[in-house]
């Protein structure tokens, strides 16, 4: 059972730390008599207003910090820091427990700057040079600070904390301290205060003032367990209304949980209208006229995947053709599809052949994929019709996702890795057969309505490592379990007719595309792959990526702060959708393998 809401920070978070008081909140240390005071100009961080902060030893800064009592916030949550002291007067205890503090954000502040600018350079640092400890890490910050009376040029070993000094001689190395200071203050006019920064808040205590920093990212997410909060089994999209859709239920603030009856819900727009699949066919909902099934271009079956907030439909029609009758291993047969656009003034009109349109803003301008030209994304409007999104680096087999209000894209791309890193066009046999074997796995999702769940390189990772199981599509045991079969039918030819370089050298990514940019790589996690499935009007895109050892992670990503892994339950996990509000909807595995739908909420708020 988890709980309702689970936050979790996401970077670790490090704490200056300068003094600290009994249970009973009197003073350990001999912090009375310094008098600078930086406050009221700093804003208090939301949930910093009355915490409690336990004091222990640390091998990597000079304090580990155990902080609690920080009230509902999404970033000082219970748990542990490392720390630093603002001032070598200050003296703690180990052990001791200081309450009633108040916490400041000094994030934008150019006061701030160098000693922001090293608490997001020192793990470089040390990296570099082995001499560099959290001694003269916290050397260099009491250097930077004119208010700590720390000399930098004639340290006094006698004016310093216990842990700085031995033999009476201060214990790190003062050139070393010099020179981390002269870079921090150099470098300083040059930081940029982004979202993915660390950032030092100030504590403060009623009675002494200033006398702790405490390094905090300047972004969080909320974790939120939607089976357990609303009854969900499934989170597919999402409005900015905050109005849930997956499966056959449909989530309201206002009203809760509704049944939506025989229809598997893929989009919603801003008028809480769904659409997607009844027993085959493209269809629509709403609470009024409950579920509709749509008249789109003639095909045996169809399904709709997303629709804008003028009543406007994208989707794919699939038309089956009997190649021959096997009464012992089944008929064969061979399937094409089309992507189509509908709305309730005009016929359904087919965009290109052999494809499928996966989304559409409200402007009507649709993206999706064309099979006509190998894998190659479009984006269509009524008055150019269907342009290829292009590529980067040499061949690229691109799968569109998502378009917002902008025009810009976001999908995977499959590429080819050469051995010195770049990426390049491979063998002309290997880049046809690879791409085959994606087109096929693309249609063996789509077969079982099941299209857009997953990256098709993560597909081909498990046909590769014999992984494919039954958590395909861990909502729906019955399709779930038709594509492990289809997939383990693909295995076989996948390992006999593409080539080892091939699989071992093709990489997929996430992109984003731009009409002025064109297509850019969004990178991963650090795996070998990754696909972006939704972008909001913000430019915030979500997704997952590969991470290694056979595990993937959702992220969000904006070009001001990159690639930000989300939190998970202990598992793999999918972020779907997201909204403008910065609302994210996918799911999350525990450490168990059990499957949770998941919101995730973005906050940048110090």
């Amino acid at each position: 059972m988890h709980k309702q809401i689970v936050l979790l920070p996401v970077l670790a978070l490090i704490a200056m730390t300068i003094f600290t008081s009994c249970e009973s909140g009197g003073p350990v240390g001999g912090i009375e008599e310094i008098e600078f005071q930086l406050q009221p100009d700093l804003r208090v961080v939301d949930g910093g207003e009355n915490a409690s902060m336990e004091i222990a030893r640390s091998g990597e800064s000079f304090f580990t910090l155990k902080i609690s009592d920080t009230g509902p916030n999404k970033h000082l949550t219970v748990g542990k820091r490392a720390g630093w002291l603002m001032s070598p007067d200050i003296r703690l205890n180990e052990g001791s427990t200081l309450n009633g503090v108040t916490l400041y954000s000094t994030f934008g502040e150019e006061y701030w700057a160098p000693v922001n600018y090293l608490l997001n350079e020192k793990e470089n640092l040390k990296a570099t040079n082995a001499d560099i400890t959290y001694r003269e890490i916290q050397a260099a910050i009491w250097g930077m600070l004119d208010f700590t009376g720390f000399d930098i040029e004639e340290p006094d070993a006698a004016d310093l904390p216990d842990e700085l000094v031995e033999n009476g001689e201060f214990l790190f190395d003062l050139e070393l301290v010099k020179d981390i200071v002269e870079d921090a203050n150099s470098n300083a006019y040059s930081f940029t205060y982004t979202p993915k920064n660390i950032v030092a808040l100030i504590a403060e205590t009623p009675s002494n003032g200033e006398f702790m920093l405490i390094e905090e990212s300047a972004y969080a997410f909320e974790l939120l367990d939607l089976r357990q909060a609303h009854n969900l089994n499934v989170a597919w999209d999402l409005n900015d209304q905050g109005q849930i859709v997956g499966g056959n239920k449909f989530f309201d603030p206002q009203i809760g949980m509704l049944e939506m009856g025989n229809i598997f819900g893929r989009a919603v727009n801003a008028q809480g209208e769904v659409v997607g699949s009844s027993s085959g066919t493209a269809a629509y909902w709403d609470v009024s006229a409950g579920v509709t099934s749509l008249a789109v271009a003639s095909g045996d079956e169809s399904e709709a995947t997303d629709i804008n907030d003028n009543g406007q439909i994208v989707g794919e029609v699939m038309t089956s053709t009997l190649i021959y009758e096997d009464e012992e291993y089944g008929d064969e047969y061979e399937y094409e599809f089309n992507g189509f656009l509908w709305n309730s003034t005009d016929d359904s009109k087919t965009l290109g052949s052999d494809g499928w349109a996966t989304s559409i803003n409200n402007d009507a301008y649709v993206v999706g994929v064309d099979q006509a030209i190998p894998d190659r994304g479009f984006i269509w409007d009524p008055e150019r019709e269907m342009v290829s999104l292009g590529s980067y680096y040499g061949f690229s087999s691109a799968r569109p996702n998502a378009i917002n209000s902008n025009k810009m894209v976001v999908g995977s791309v499959l590429v080819t890795n050469s051995s010195n890193g770049s990426l390049t066009l491979s063998n002309e046999n290997d880049v046809r057969e690879l791409s085959e074997t994606i087109a096929e796995i693309e249609r063996v999702f789509k077969k079982a309505h099941a299209g857009n769940t997953l990256d098709s390189y993560h597909v081909l990772q498990m046909i590769q490592t014999s992984t494919i199981d039954r958590q395909i599509v861990p909502w729906n045991d019955e399709m779930s379990a038709n594509i492990s079969v289809s997939l383990q039918e693909l295995e076989h030819t996948v390992r006999g007719k593409v080539s080892a370089s091939a699989l071992n050298n093709s990489q997929s990514e996430a992109f984003v595309w731009t009409e002025s940019g064109g297509m850019k790589s969004l990178g991963t996690l650090g795996g070998n792959w990754s696909t972006a499935w939704d972008v909001n009007d913000n430019g915030q895109v979500v997704g997952y990526s590969d991470i290694g050892e056979g595990e993937n992670r959702a992220f969000v990503w904006h070009e001001d702060y990159g690639m930000i892994q989300l939190p998970s339950l202990g598992g793999n996990s999918l972020a779907r959708s997201i909204n403008n509000n910065g609302e994210i909807v996918g799911y999350s595995y525990d450490a168990d393998g059990n499957f949770y739908p998941v919101k995730w909420t973005v906050s940048i708020n110090l």
